[in-house]
Order: structure tokens, then C-alpha cells, then sequence
């Protein structure tokens, strides 16, 4: 059996992937694929009719709603160890509270428990709560932001530091990178967020980085992925965690924010032992470019972008490959791109023509390969390596 989650995100070498092993006559006779999407993100029922199409193979749909009240009443039940009848009151309003979203109700338990209106009573040996008060102590909650943003009040000023931190380096990271930014994050922090000014500042910012990081696994919302010390790797435990707690952060503070710890992944990136490193740096820097105002730091951007083009390139990840050459020439002035710096910019439409003609898109190749043809700047013999 294959399963496949969160077909949602799939590029089109996935897509076939997907195809070829749905085509072959032993594999997709004896393979069970199973595979999970959210119906309200992309057009994915498209994507499929067309592997239909090809494949002639026809999938079955299952859809997953949210619980019923009955469900979370035997969730409740069970969470709590109680008869469903002692949890009806509890259980229904934990549905109305979160409209039956399984994963927003979890975390809804989670904050509930933080707040003290859930609690474990050792003397009576069973969890005890008080309708009235977590009615009115409660809101509607109908996605996992607004019950992050009811967290955060609650979270520790190193937890806050560290969830940021963390929302900004994507959906997995190592401990070393986070004690890294942590180290080198004192002032900026308080710049970002008033509330985490004394988060990560001192002799202790490392261990206060452990200590914000234990909370925010404690709390359910990163998990230890990899637990062989040292460099722990850690992760959100679902993707829409990590979108509210990157949406946690203002527009203008969150790009400052990404473009100080992109500075500081850059200084210490030699020490750094994580492959995909490089690729964290330059969407880091890519997010902020806005706010880089000094020459010398974009023409770095333009490499750094160049690099992990290229090093996209050769793994085959044309898609991400595309994106980071075009970054590299948006940065470059386009009265200057074949004028003053020619050599570079033919290395990034090389670059950029390489990926096009894998990803398929033959009007922006052709774009693409007439654009260097035409210049006067470069010599024939140059304008040749596009069709290399």
C-alpha cells in the first residue's frame, strides 16, 4: 500500500510519478494507493480527472467531515475515561465551540486544560470541570489560529520566541538552527513582538531556547521528529499550526523578522550540518528583500538565489529550481542585467531555461532563449549555451 497526504501540495513530477506507477501492468495491479487532500486549497478533483483520463484507473472518494456531536461526545468519553452521559454538557459545548473540526477540537481540549478549566484531581482520581465557567470563559473556535491566539496569551515568553522562530523556518528544523537564531536574536526580538523582549536575551539564551522549546512540545504543538541528540529534529505536528503561528506575526514585523534570521543562518551557515540549509536561507532572504536597502546584500541574494537554483536543478526540482533563478534576475535591474553585468545574468537564464524545458513551459522557454539571442553584449559562441 502507498499513502499519500496532502495531495493538495503535489508538483507535477508527483503527478507523474503517480501516473507511471498507476500504468505499470504489476505495480498497479497489486498496489492499494491511498491518498488525503483538502477539497478547499486547490482544484485537486481536476488533477485527478486527468490521471483518470490517463491512467483509465478510476479512484474512489471517501469524505471526511468534521465529528458529529455524538463523535465528540465518544471522544470526550474516551479522552477522559467517563461515561458519555457524565461529558454531554462538556462534549456539546466543545462542539459548538469548534464546529466538529476534529483537529481545532484537540487543541481546543489543550487550551482548556492550560486555562484551568479542565483539571485532573488527584484526590478524586478523575478530571473535573465546571460548565458555566468554560462557556463563559470560551469562543467560538473554528480554526487553529484562534485557538493559537487564545494559546498565546497563556505561552511563556520563551515559547512565543521560540514558536515564532519557528514558524518562520518552515515545518521542520534542527535544535542546533534554533539555538543558533536564538543566540543571535536579543534586540530584533524586541523590535518584532514587545512581548518576547525578554524571551531570548542574556548569557541563557540556549537554555531558555530548550526550555521554550520543551514547553511547545509539552503543549502539543511541535514534535520531536528525529530524537537522537545531538540536533534533535523538531516539527510542527500539523501544517495548519504552522500557518497560524507564521500568521501570528504582523506583515511589516514578520519580514524583518525573516530577513534577521536569514542574516544570522548566513554568518553562521558553515557550522550549520543540515542539507537543506542553503534553501532556508535564501526564502528567508527572499521573503525580506524588500527591506535589504544595501547593494552588497542584494548582490549576495542574487548568488545565494543562483546556488540553490542550481543545486535545485541537479536534485531534480525543477519547479523550486524555476522560481529561484527568476528571483535572482528580479533583483537585477533590468537596464543593467546584459549591460553591466552580462556574464551573470547569461549563468541565470541558462539556469532558468534548464528548469523551463524540464517543468514544460514552452512559451517561457522560447521567451526565455530569444531574450539572450537578442543581446549584442554576449558573443555567438555564448548565446549557444542555451541550447546546451
Amino acid at each position: 500500500m502507498l499513502f499519500l497526504d496532502d495531495m493538495q501540495w503535489m508538483d507535477a513530477a508527483s503527478l507523474k510519478l503517480l501516473e507511471y506507477i498507476l500504468c505499470d501492468f504489476e505495480l498497479g495491479r497489486t498496489m492499494l494507493i491511498v491518498g488525503t487532500y483538502r477539497n478547499d486549497e486547490v482544484d485537486v478533483e481536476n488533477l485527478l480527472d486527468n490521471i483518470t483520463t490517463t491512467t483509465k484507473k478510476v479512484p474512489t472518494p471517501l469524505l471526511v467531515g468534521n465529528f458529529s456531536l455524538e463523535t465528540v461526545e465518544c471522544f470526550i468519553a474516551d479522552l477522559l475515561n467517563e461515561d458519555r452521559h457524565h461529558v454531554q454538557e462538556l462534549a456539546k459545548i466543545v462542539h459548538e465551540r469548534v464546529d466538529g473540526n476534529v483537529f481545532v477540537l484537540v487543541q481546543f481540549l489543550s487550551t482548556l486544560t492550560q486555562s484551568g478549566y479542565l483539571t485532573y484531581s488527584l484526590g478524586a482520581m478523575k478530571w473535573q470541570w465546571d460548565e458555566t465557567e468554560i462557556r463563559r470563559g470560551t469562543v467560538v473556535a473554528t480554526n487553529v489560529l484562534e485557538v493559537l491566539m487564545s494559546k498565546k496569551a497563556g505561552l511563556a515568553p520563551d515559547s512565543k520566541s521560540i514558536i515564532q522562530i519557528a514558524a518562520c523556518l518552515g515545518s521542520t528544523f534542527t535544535e542546533d538552527i534554533i539555538y543558533t537564531v536564538a543566540n543571535g536574536l536579543t534586540k530584533e526580538l524586541a523590535s518584532i513582538d514587545n512581548s518576547v523582549s525578554d524571551g531570548l536575551d542574556g548569557e541563557s539564551s540556549e537554555n531558555r531556547a530548550i526550555s521554550g522549546i520543551e514547553s511547545l512540545v509539552a503543549d502539543g504543538l511541535l514534535e520531536v521528529i528525529h530524537a537522537k541528540r545531538p540536533g534533535r529534529i523538531l516539527g510542527f505536528v500539523h501544517s495548519q499550526i504552522e500557518l497560524a503561528a507564521y500568521n501570528l506575526i504582523e506583515g511589516s514585523r514578520r519580514r524583518q523578522l525573516e530577513l534577521q534570521i536569514a542574516r544570522i543562518l548566513q554568518r553562521n551557515r558553515s557550522g550549520i550540518n543540515h542539507t537543506s540549509i542553503l534553501f532556508t536561507i535564501v526564502d528567508l532572504f527572499n521573503n525580506g528583500r524588500d527591506m535589504i536597502s544595501d547593494s552588497n546584500e542584494t548582490r549576495l541574494l542574487i548568488d545565494l538565489n543562483l546556488e540553490a537554483g542550481n543545486t535545485a536543478l541537479e536534485s531534480s526540482a525543477f519547479l523550486a529550481s524555476s522560481a529561484y533563478f527568476r528571483s535572482a534576475i528580479s533583483l537585477i535591474p533590468e537596464e543593467d542585467r546584459w549591460s553591466k553585468c552580462p556574464d551573470l545574468t547569461l549563468k541565470l537564464f541558462n539556469g532558468l531555461i534548464k528548469a523551463e524545458y524540464s517543468n514544460g513551459r514552452w512559451d517561457r522557454l522560447r521567451e526565455h532563449i530569444d531574450e539572450v539571442l537578442t543581446q549584442k553584449n554576449i558573443s555567438t559562441l555564448e548565446k549557444v549555451t542555451v541550447y546546451s
